[in-house]
Formats: C-alpha cells, structure tokens, sequence
C-alpha cells in the first residue's frame, strides 16, 4: 500500500483527543506493518506529541501537504469548521479521504465517513457515494486500553470516562 496521511486538529483550546485518536489509528496501522504520516493542525505546544507528529498550522498548508505527498488514503479528525476554500479542495485531493466525527456537521466530499458516537443516529449520509460507519465499535482506541473491565463485583474502584465534547 502507498503512502497513508493522517490529519488531526489539535491544540490548548480544542484539546488533543482528535490528535489521540488519529494516533491510534497509526498505531494499529503500524501492527499491520503499514507506516502513516501523524500531521497536527495547530499551534504546537512544547512537549506535546513532539517526537511522532508533524505539526502545521492551519488547514490550507495541511491541504498543501497533501497536495505534495499524494497519499492513497487521507484520514481527518477535526472539530472546528473547515475554511470554505478548504472544504471546496477535497473533491481535487490525492487519493481516498476518510472523516471521523462525533459532530453533526456536513463534511467535506469524503469516501468514508465514521461516527464513532454512542447515539450516532443524527448523522445523514454525508452523500450518495460515501460510506458510513455508525456507532462506537468504530471508535479508535490506544491499545492499552483495548480489553474489557473487569464485572462490577471485581471491581475496587470506578472510574467516570468522558468522551471530550461529544457529551455536550
């Protein structure tokens, strides 16, 4: 398989989940023995995801990036509105483009879409060409948390997991 590119949005404001999540995409592409390209848009922060990840910082020079790289897939996890000029590219980008989202936003013109959201029903079909992937079995996990809790009665502690904004 070709070069693979995967986008996250990522920064103090917006937090890093996005950026999480695309890493576990990679992860789990690299026990497949396929490597992938980590790009942040955003600004940078110090000691943040620096050694594994290509930091840029805004969505034209990601679509530059692409457009220099000619990946045969382009993964995405954003939150913020894409710029318009932006969204409009995605149609002209090298190679297949895979959305993930937990918002019920229309993306960009996209292969795949994935919604990994509990209740993902109020996701439309982004278009007639796209395929859809709805609910939480598709939502990208590090592997260190990949095995089930142990039942209730075994447990000492609970814990409370939020899924970032996706519970506002």
């Amino acid at each position: 398989m070709g070069k693979i590119c995967l986008i996250a949005e990522a920064d103090q404001e917006i937090g890093y989940g996005h950026l999480r999540e695309i890493k576990a995409v990679a992860q789990a592409l690299k026990e497949e023995g396929q490597i992938a390209e980590t790009v942040a848009v955003g600004l940078h922060q110090r000691g943040t995801f620096s050694n594994s990840v290509e930091w840029i910082q805004d969505f034209e020079s990601a679509i530059s990036l692409l457009v220099s790289k000619k990946p045969v897939i382009s993964v995405w996890s954003v939150r913020r509105p894409l710029p318009q000029a932006v969204f409009k590219t995605f149609p002209n980008l090298p190679g297949r483009k895979i959305w993930i989202s937990d918002k019920p936003d229309v993306p960009p013109p996209i292969d795949l879409f994935i919604a990994p959201t509990i209740v993902p029903e109020w996701h439309r079909r982004p278009s007639r060409t796209t395929a859809v992937l709805l609910g939480p079995n598709y939502f990208p996990l590090d592997l260190a948390f990949e095995s089930f809790p142990a039942p209730l009665k075994h447990r000492t502690f609970d814990v409370m997991l939020t899924l970032g904004g996706a519970d506002r």
